[in-house]
This record gives C-alpha cells, sequence and structure tokens, in this order.
C-alpha cells in the first residue's frame, strides 16, 4: 500500500488557530470578569487572586498563538495571506506584539469598572475593584514584556495573608530571652541562688507530695554529710 504525499495548508489552518486563540483569550479575562460582576459581595483577596488566574490563562493562550504564527513562517506559510487575517481579527497592535513574543497583561475594561461600580452601588458597599487597583498595577507591572518562550512567573496574592503565623511571630518577639546556661555567675539575670538543695527542688515542683519531700530532705542530709566527711 502506497502512500501520497498531502501538501500542509498554513494559510487555512491558520484562520482556525486564530479561532481558537480569540476564545481562549475571552476565557482568560472572563476568570476575572465573572469574580468582579457576579452580583454579591466580593473580597478584594479573591479579586486580586482571579487577575492573576486570568494573566496566568491569557499568557498560556499567547504563548500558542506565538508558536502558531512562527511555525507557519517555518513552513513558508503566504504572509500576504496570513498577516491581513491576523491583523484584521487581532489588531495591529497586538499581532505585532504576539509576532515579538512579549506578553500584553491582562487590563480590565472601562465597561468592566463601569459595571462593578454599578453593583456596588446596588449593594451600599465600596466597589472592590478600586480597592485592588494598586494591587493590579504592581501585578500588571512584573507582567510588562513579559516572553512568551519562557514560563509564567509565580506571583503571590499580596492580600492572601496568613493570620497565624504572624500572631504567632508577634508573641515571640514579645518573650523575654531565655537566660545562658553557660553563665552560671548569677549576674546576668540578677541575684540568682544556683545553689538550691534537692529538698528545695523537689518540694517546689511537688509542694503536695509530703513522703517525696521527707526522702528528698533525707537524699540532701546524706549528700551533705558525704562532702563535709
Amino acid at each position: 500500500m502506497g502512500f501520497r504525499v498531502i501538501k500542509v495548508k498554513p494559510e487555512e489552518a491558520m484562520t482556525f488557530k486564530i479561532a481558537q486563540y480569540t476564545k481562549a483569550r475571552s476565557n482568560a479575562k472572563n476568570l476575572f470578569n465573572t469574580i468582579a460582576l457576579r452580583g454579591g459581595i466580593v473580597e478584594p483577596k479573591d479579586l486580586v487572586a482571579a487577575y492573576i488566574n486570568a494573566n496566568r490563562a491569557l499568557f498560556e493562550a499567547q504563548k500558542v498563538m506565538n508558536n502558531d504564527i512562527m511555525s507557519a513562517k517555518i513552513l513558508d506559510a503566504d504572509q500576504r495571506k496570513i498577516v491581513p487575517e491576523l491583523i484584521g481579527r487581532l489588531g495591529k497592535k497586538e499581532f505585532a506584539t504576539l509576532q515579538k513574543g512579549i506578553f500584553m497583561p491582562y487590563i480590565p475594561s472601562k465597561s468592566i469598572y463601569i459595571k462593578s461600580h454599578q453593583i456596588a452601588n446596588k449593594l451600599g458597599i465600596e466597589d472592590p475593584i478600586r480597592k485592588i487597583i494598586g494591587e493590579i498595577a504592581n501585578i500588571r507591572a512584573q507582567l510588562f514584556s513579559l516572553d512568551l518562550t519562557g514560563e509564567f512567573p509565580s506571583i503571590e496574592n499580596p492580600l492572601d495573608t496568613a493570620i497565624i503565623p504572624d500572631l504567632v511571630s508577634q508573641v515571640i518577639n514579645q518573650l523575654p530571652p531565655l537566660p545562658n546556661p553557660a553563665l552560671n555567675t548569677g549576674t546576668q539575670y540578677g541575684n540568682v541562688n544556683t545553689n538550691v538543695n534537692v529538698a528545695d527542688q523537689y518540694a517546689a515542683l511537688f509542694p503536695g507530695d509530703t513522703t517525696g519531700k521527707l526522702a528528698a530532705q533525707k537524699r540532701n542530709q546524706t549528700t551533705n554529710r558525704n562532702v563535709l566527711g
């Protein structure tokens, strides 16, 4: 059985690739938009987490599209057909950035801000998006001009802080320093009596144990006689 050569037509495949990309791009942005506009009270930290997730998904979508554009060049696709279609469906700026392999972070549109503000007014609360404008700007600055041939960086949510570890560290910092066993002079921590006999130690640890106290006193007397003898 013979095989016949099938000629690859990257110009036709690019139409499908563009459709895949625009869908993935829209889904990525919706990771943030659905949280921001879900119609209830939204925690600022959840919005920041959604913004990070949206950019992570958008990065992967742009990375695939950049690879598709580069692959079309390798396959000697007719650029006179591909480039006009890319520009027509993506815009000149987006196409140029994708071709260069530079990541374009997601910036919520003006309509998202307006709708979020309207929802907040109905609920009688402060607009959550306005609370995180600074965080969004900082994250976008970290992602600006990111290389699509690399990997999406690990970005921490600045509003998702652990409360319990902070409280523990605060308590530990307020505790006085422990004495140094090597310094047994009593001068560092005031007049400390280091010459405490066994009976006194036992009485301090077990004040209700009369029998044990008597036994400790007897052992202490024996020790003293041995030292004096």
